[in-house]
């Protein structure tokens, strides 16, 4: 899981108390917005996404999609 990914979980599991399936909603949409964004970013994604790849045209572009 990417490491950001894995950050956002926690937070939601530990601090937000979310329900599983409220996890499960979540990650899932942004595991989706990673996937979107390495497909626009193509050959140039990198392994690990860094916060700096989601500019405004990818998640206008994930949102859009």
């Amino acid at each position: 899981m990417e490491p950001l990914l894995e950050q956002f979980r926690q937070h939601l599991a530990s601090e937000r108390r979310a329900s599983q399936h409220t996890l499960r909603a979540y990650l899932t949409d942004v595991e989706e917005l990673f996937a979107h964004a390495r497909g626009l970013l193509g050959e140039r994604a990198p392994a690990v996404l860094a916060p700096s790849h989601f500019s405004t045209t990818v998640c206008r572009s994930y949102l859009a999609s």
